[in-house]
């Protein structure tokens, strides 16, 4: 008797010992997501917008395998799963809980919803036929967030979206010598591609189109002044190197009331345009020559 009152004293502390650990702790938890912009300049983090939903893509692997090196025989999880803000939180149309704490789940996610031709383990996110002449959205991407338990973080996912395109403006002023006045027609890049296919892994990377074509930043009527000021719309572009020059067609109405209508070209940009960056190019214009300086910074999100 006092044998069996020692084995089931012994069991009793065992499972305490294991409570106390927490071992068999497995709480029931609902899948649900924190948003944020990453600058490509120090790591900056900006607001993600509460009025645009994203989507996710999720892999589920045990908890001794690794998506690094296990991705291929991840199970999916989560396939184009619809995320938009609540009134407490990012969560799915549907609700999704986390699955068992002897599982990790790795996630990959887009914006806007709806924008992405795919997303896949091998190329992750894919944006395929791509064209910037005929659609000007902001495409959004995250790397793979691998490797999450439901205990990191109270099972709230928190995916950091990054920029696919660049954004390019224009800003002009004219010189302080010379009379009369400078209207600017139109501004244009010479040779720029408009198409192309982008995959997030293993790096991100844009497979360009042979479209090379002219890129018109602004056509109209506006007078340069001392003062910069923006001219034209900013515009979205898929990266790429410059090698183009900036032209300016414009009307140079001398003092005597006389009209002379130049087509003006810098130098060769010879310029790599980034993902991510917002590249204001300033002109200085004068009746006979047009000068260029570009200026970047971390695209945001509007």
């Amino acid at each position: 008797m006092k044998r069996c009152l020692w084995i089931v004293a012994a069991a009793m502390l065992t499972a305490g010992c294991v409570n106390n650990r927490g071992d068999e702790y497995d709480p029931v938890v609902e899948v649900v997501f924190t948003p944020v912009m990453h600058g490509s300049v120090r790591s900056v983090v900006q607001n993600y917008p509460d009025d645009m939903p994203f989507g996710v893509c999720a892999w589920s692997l045990p908890s001794n395998r690794r998506w690094e090196t296990e991705r291929g025989s991840a199970e999916e999880f989560l396939v184009d799963e619809r995320v938009a803000h609540g009134e407490e939180a990012w969560s799915m149309s549907r609700r999704v809980e986390w699955p068992s704490r002897t599982m990790l789940l790795s996630f990959l996610g887009y914006a806007p919803y709806d924008s992405a031709s795919g997303c896949d383990r091998n190329a992750g996110v894919r944006f395929d036929g791509v064209d910037t002449r005929t659609e000007q959205t902001d495409l959004l991407y995250t790397d793979p967030l691998a490797d999450v338990s439901k205990f990191t973080g109270g099972g709230v996912v928190h995916v950091v979206f990054r920029h696919a395109l660049c954004k390019v403006d224009f800003r002009m002023h004219r010189t302080p010598a010379g009379e009369g006045s400078i209207v600017v027609r139109r501004i244009w890049l010479e040779s720029v591609r408009h198409k192309g296919d982008f995959a997030s892994l293993r790096e991100p990377q844009w497979i360009l189109a042979d479209d090379a074509a002219a890129e018109l930043f602004f056509e109209g009527e506006a007078e340069a002044q001392y003062s910069i000021r923006p001219v034209g719309e900013a515009h979205f572009m898929i990266p790429q190197r410059l090698d183009c020059a900036v032209c300016v067609e414009l009307d140079y109405v001398n003092p005597w009331g006389g009209t002379v209508r130049q087509r003006l070209s810098t130098r060769p940009l010879d310029s790599v345009f980034e993902a991510g960056r917002h590249y204001t190019c300033t002109l200085t214009l004068s009746p006979d020559e047009v000068q260029f300086l570009s200026e970047a910074m971390n695209l945001e999100i509007e």
